[in-house]
């Protein structure tokens, strides 16, 4: 099964050739600098700047997935709009590499060594409530990281082991918010994916061919996700 959890992974995370940001079928993600006028607003796209306008009420300084389109006017607009939501922060990064030595571990004891240290040694408040968190995941037997593809993009990417299966959550960013699991079952490995866009499970249906050795593929689309883990308790429920 750690096999083709790590196939799964670097099917999310292969670069979309040649992304058009303003007449993709794919999502985006963005950040909103500011309205403009009634309905427009001035966006982050990547490294870009441009305005688009949206039918829909958009929050300043809030992150989106959205697909993004040109009218017959030429003007830009936002389509299938879904809010990012804020998972904690986690000071943990892994290569491909090491996350597949992560999936054949049976304890996450070292990453709570790792938290403690990271909580006595950090330098601000930011980088303290950070590793605290991430200790608070591990206490749910989650661990929270940024996944490094070979492409050099970051992922953030939360798992959960179980005996027979493994589950996950991940922000992508040509995908959006991505949750799955990977399980035994009837004596073949299944796949569950559970993505918030259509053209994302268009794409993800081209790429099966890739993802060796599963007995099924479900791939589900749903209205919105959460991640496995989310700051919903405070550092005081924190146990070292």
């Amino acid at each position: 099964m750690i096999k083709q959890v790590k196939q799964a992974s670097q099917i999310h995370s292969k670069p979309i050739a040649q992304v058009d940001y303003f007449n993709s079928t794919l999502p985006v993600l963005l950040k909103v600098l500011k309205k403009t006028k009634p309905q427009h607003y001035l966006l982050q796209v990547g490294k870009k700047v441009l305005e688009s306008k949206s039918n829909q009420e958009l929050q300043i300084g809030a992150k989106y997935y959205s697909v993004i389109k040109k009218n017959s006017l030429g003007t830009m607009m936002l389509t299938s709009l879904k809010s990012q939501s804020n998972p904690p922060k986690t000071p943990l990064l892994l290569d491909i590499k090491t996350f597949e030595e992560v999936l054949k571990q049976t304890s996450l004891e070292e990453f709570k060594e790792f938290g403690i240290e990271g909580m006595m040694k950090a330098k601000n408040k930011e980088e303290f409530s950070a590793f605290g968190f991430f200790l608070m995941g591990l206490q749910k037997n989650i661990l929270s990281f940024m996944l490094e593809d070979k492409y050099q993009e970051k992922h953030y990417i939360q798992i959960k082991k179980q005996k027979n299966s493994l589950e996950f959550f991940a922000f992508y960013a040509n995908f959006g918010a991505i949750a799955g699991r990977v399980f035994y079952q009837k004596g073949e490995i299944k796949l569950e994916l559970e993505v918030q866009f259509p053209s994302v499970i268009e794409y993800l249906q081209s790429q099966q061919k890739e993802l060796k050795g599963i007995g099924e593929i479900r791939l589900i689309l749903v209205n919105h996700l959460e991640p496995l883990f989310a700051k919903q308790d405070t550092l005081l429920d924190l146990k070292v």
